[in-house]
């Protein structure tokens, strides 16, 4: 089980940047985390949740966002 600590800085983190997915590898090298499997373990406990969904990360990885995708313009 991912830590709790830091599974709520990868919640906050999302939240600062809500409205676009990212991949473990870039939140863990944001965070300065060194093992991105660890941001990964986290981000498998946040996707069930209603408020996370799945996207693409910039990087083309797949991602977790905080909140609902936008919907295309």
């Amino acid at each position: 089980m991912a830590d709790d600590v830091l599974e709520s800085t990868v919640r906050q983190w999302l939240r600062d940047h809500q409205g676009q997915a990212y991949c473990a590898r870039c939140i863990a090298k944001d965070l300065g985390e060194p093992d991105p499997e660890v941001v990964q373990d986290v981000m498998d406990t946040l996707a069930p949740r209603p408020i996370f969904s799945a996207g693409r990360c910039a990087c083309g990885s797949p991602g977790l966002q905080y909140g609902q995708p936008k919907p295309a313009s």
